[in-house]
């Protein structure tokens, strides 16, 4: 059992969430960008309730800006945004990478390739999903990339998807968290991926050597931004 009152944590991000996204649905411009920007400024402010299920216990929230697109839109992007989670009390660690879209009345078009970007590398494939916002009426949905993949037509670089089946934003976190859903940090899990974040935060400083691990491409890039959240 994590140390942590998920009830209360569940509440803060669908706060946060719903206000990010009915400000970027109302907003312009209507950018993925644009999106990542109202994410910031809402899971960026600082916290100070207790969120502790037995003992007290704080959130500290570090984002960092890791890459954005060069002027040639040459660089391969695995996702728009990275999560972590991290509660060293519980020795509990996990990522969850986002391609954001935007969908309309629950049906959302979904480009192949930026599937296959994020399913490039395993480790970062099994913790890939795709986060679509509805148009208009503000709904998260979320899906495994793999799962998505799966469905794709054949002989097809472009098709639409149903999405309101597919996990909303509470559900998905209360499944990711107990590790139903998403790759995470247990023995039987492909390979961490933060020290990989940890080394893209770094511009470009190998301050990990990982023996061959991950072998992604020249000019691949995990995410744009990460947020890791620390309970302590």
């Amino acid at each position: 059992m994590l140390s942590i009152n998920l009830d209360k944590v569940l509440a803060a991000v669908l706060k946060d969430m719903e206000e990010a996204t009915t400000g970027w649905l109302k907003g312009d411009p209507s950018s993925e960008e644009a999106f990542l920007n109202r994410i910031t400024e809402k899971l960026s402010a600082r916290r100070r309730c207790d969120v502790g299920l037995l003992r007290k216990k704080s959130v500290v929230v570090e984002s960092y800006n890791l890459h954005r697109k060069g002027p040639r839109q040459t660089d391969k992007f695995g996702s728009d945004f990275a999560i972590t989670v991290d509660i060293p009390s519980d020795a509990f660690t996990k990522t969850a990478l986002f391609q954001i879209k935007k969908s309309h009345n629950f049906t959302s078009t979904i480009e192949k390739r930026q599937l296959e970007q994020a399913l490039l590398n395993n480790p970062i494939g099994k913790r890939s999903f795709v986060l679509s916002v509805d148009d208009p009426k503000g709904a998260i949905r979320i899906q495994e990339v793999e799962h998505i993949y799966g469905q794709f037509p054949k002989n097809v670089q472009s098709s639409a998807f149903h999405i309101e089946d597919w996990y909303s934003l509470g559900d998905w976190l209360v499944r990711w968290m107990d590790c139903k859903v998403g790759a995470g940090n247990r023995p039987q899990d492909p390979p961490p991926i933060e020290a990989l974040l940890e080394n893209e935060k770094i511009e470009g400083m190998q301050a990990f050597d990982f023996g061959g691990t991950f072998d992604l491409p020249r000019g691949y890039k995990i995410t744009r931004k990460w947020f890791k959240f620390i309970f302590g």
